[in-house]
């Protein structure tokens, strides 16, 4: 099984934001690594209902789920476990949707008996219904592994009827059916580390419409080995550059590099590196630049399982 990357890393590409730009920007999560006791202490204790534990919720009580210190755990001593005929657990922000930004949830977790399909989950609050623009399902095929980080992402301008509502997280474990007493069915993972970003999914460095414009690739998110579409516009011709990057900054595909004319180009994309392998999951960047100028563009894709 190939594992999403485990700690998501801030760092400025070379070349690509400008000096003050925010390229991610975290999102205040409460109890993000479930350490805090039902007094809002730490560390955390054995608790078995939700409405216990601080900052998260479930919609009914669990039958046989909860929080407690975990071999285990990505960040601190605690985790939670949730079982598979329990309801999601979910957190609702106090962030509020806005247009040109793009939020980004990267949650670890791990099959720790029997489980198998996982979702994590961003969603935004309707008047009290919780509305998915975003999940990203995980397959741990029922073995129990160290924690992997699971990521889903959004730009709010593809789901305009979110902007303006609040934002918010949750997680499930959805294999097997929903009756605690299928014990052939039943299973348990664990979740840990859960994080959220936003970022202005605009360019950052300078960005030009008079020259160019990128827009945003197509599909968004796609899975490695499929092709996603990265559309722009030349309004005056020259030498382009259209280079992907990975978290750490580092460049793992050139798509174009020529002398083009005015007008539309297409580039496509199969998420594989220049040797041809298939890339893991997660967050990249696609920078279109332009002459030599300093005039270029950033945005970011999506890859998942």
């Amino acid at each position: 099984m190939k594992t999403l990357l485990r700690t998501f890393v801030l760092l400025l590409l070379p070349g690509v934001w400008a000096a003050g730009a925010h390229a991610q920007e975290a999102i205040t999560l409460i109890n993000p690594s479930f350490e805090l006791d039902p007094n809002g202490n730490t560390p955390c204790i054995r608790v078995t209902n939700f409405i216990d534990v601080p900052g998260w919720s479930m919609d009914t009580p669990p039958v046989d789920s909860g929080v407690s210190d975990n071999a285990n755990a990505t960040d601190g001593v605690c985790a939670a476990w949730l079982a598979n005929f329990d309801p999601q657990l979910w957190q609702l922000t106090e962030h509020v949707i806005a247009a040109g930004e793009t939020y980004t949830l990267h949650v670890d977790a791990r099959s720790s008996w029997q489980a198998t399909t996982f979702d994590v989950i961003l969603y935004y609050d309707d008047n009290g219904t919780r509305v998915p623009v975003a999940t990203t399902t995980w397959d741990f095929e029922g073995i129990s592994e160290p924690m992997v980080e699971i990521t889903a992402s959004f730009s709010a301008d593809d789901v305009p009827e979110a902007i303006g509502h609040r934002l918010g997280v949750a997680v499930d474990n959805t294999n097997g059916d929903d009756d605690p007493d299928t014990s052939g069915d039943n299973s348990w993972a664990e979740v840990d580390n859960v994080r959220l970003f936003r970022a202005v999914s605009t360019a950052i460095e300078g960005e030009t419409p008079a020259l160019f414009e990128l827009a945003q690739n197509a599909p968004n998110p796609f899975v490695a080995g499929t092709t996603t579409h990265i559309d722009y516009r030349l309004n005056r011709p020259g030498a382009v550059r259209l280079e992907v990057f990975d978290l750490l900054g580092r460049r793992v595909r050139t798509l174009v590099e020529a002398v083009q004319p005015v007008g539309p180009h297409a580039a496509r994309w199969d998420g594989r590196d220049e040797a041809g392998r298939l890339l893991p999951p997660g967050l990249y960047f696609y920078r279109l630049a332009l002459g030599t100028g300093g005039h270029a563009v950033t945005r970011q894709m999506l890859i998942v399982r």
